[in-house]
């Protein structure tokens, strides 16, 4: 039974506008949404830049009035979770008696990812202001363990809760999905800036088995920079497999089981590094519930939930001789219906629906601790 005090949950999120359509972000705090709709908790998302550009001006003081606004319009009990990094978070101490506040991380801060390259001294100050503030909130929810001990130094671990990923296990089970393509493919999803998911290890492996399999093409999903878009595009041509690949831009989520669902293989080479150490790669839960073959690198703490040969197909990371045996496996394995099987009965404890119920029981507990 919930308690009284749980109205209403509001996350803000701090990404822009362009983004909406297919963030990983977006997608987890929408899938927490249709969670707590179907449980019976309204939930709400509240986006800082709700339009594609904003001048200087516009862009410091518009979300500063646009979250004060929001927040006056708050009834006491309601709940709000602000997810993601920015100094504006330091409102909620305005609303402290009214409202509980609750902060979502799913990575370590941008300063640790990008150690090496340089990073501006405000936004080094920005981002441990932002932590500061966790000892004033009710509880934090993060992604994995590392993280939760990294931002324990912050806020008292019995205050976090860890949600590794939350998918939309139904979206992406559909039998009936819509083939983009005429021809077999192996397919990967998300950006290409920064390197988080290997994709250059990726196009090597393919380039590596794609003479034993003359048919196969490799179709690629999403996008990044222009620098970083012609850099991977100028790799496909010095490997000679331009005709192989496709690019297909960046696509609605709403139309990612159509090019998932109707894959031979799925991939994710991604990279060991400190990125890979604390997130769980949100995609990682949407190829696994499609019954596809997966291929996925050891990185992290997937291996809490993954196991090679029983639901994916778990290979070294930074390897690309590695992560050719893996393709070239999933491909050819006689055990893949059962392997694609396994996979949906793993995700599904982290349906909307579970994982919001846990969202809800923790933060009830944590308010009625605080009261």
């Amino acid at each position: 039974m919930f308690n009284k005090s749980l109205n209403s949950i509001i996350y803000i999120s701090n990404v822009g506008y362009k983004q909406h359509a297919s963030n990983a972000s977006i997608n987890r705090i929408r899938a927490v949404q249709k969670g707590c709709l179907k449980l019976g908790t309204n939930c709400e998302l509240f986006f800082l830049y709700p339009k594609d550009k904003f001048n200087f001006f516009e862009s410091i003081f518009f979300p500063f009035f646009s979250i004060w606004n929001m927040l006056m319009k708050t009834k006491k009990g309601d709940v709000v979770i602000f997810y993601g990094n920015s100094l504006y978070i330091l409102l909620l101490f305005f609303f402290r008696k009214k409202i509980k506040f609750y902060v979502e991380r799913t990575e370590y801060p941008y300063y640790m990812i990008n150690k090496g390259k340089k990073i501006s001294k405000s936004a080094v100050l920005k981002e441990k202001l932002s932590n500061y503030v966790l000892n004033h909130v009710e509880g934090l929810i993060t992604c994995s363990s590392a993280l939760k001990e990294f931002y324990s130094k912050y806020i008292d671990s019995e205050k976090i809760l860890i949600i590794p990923f939350i998918v939309d296990v139904e979206k992406f089970s559909k039998k009936e999905t819509k083939s983009i393509f005429t021809f077999e493919y192996i397919a990967y999803c998300g950006s290409f800036n920064n390197n988080k998911d290997g994709l250059p290890i990726l196009i090597k492996s393919f380039a590596n088995i794609s003479s034993r399999f003359p048919y196969l093409k490799l179709v690629i999903i999403g996008g990044g920079s222009k620098p970083v878009e012609n850099k991977i595009k100028t790799l496909v041509k010095d490997l000679k497999i331009e005709n192989k690949v496709v690019f297909t831009g960046v696509i609605a989520h709403d139309e990612m089981p159509n090019y998932l669902c109707n894959a031979k293989v799925l991939a994710l080479a991604r990279p060991n590094n400190k990125q890979a150490e604390g997130g769980i790669p949100s995609k990682v839960g949407e190829y696994l519930s499609t019954g596809i073959p997966t291929v996925v690198t050891n990185v992290g703490e997937l291996s809490l939930f993954l196991e090679n040969r029983v639901n994916c197909i778990m290979v070294e990371p930074d390897s690309v001789t590695s992560f050719s045996s893996g393709l070239e496996e999933a491909l050819l394995s006689v055990n893949a219906i059962e392997m694609g099987s396994k996979a949906k009965e793993t995700v599904k404890r982290f349906s909307p629906i579970a994982q919001a119920d846990r969202l809800i029981n923790f933060i009830i507990h944590r308010n009625i601790k605080s009261e």
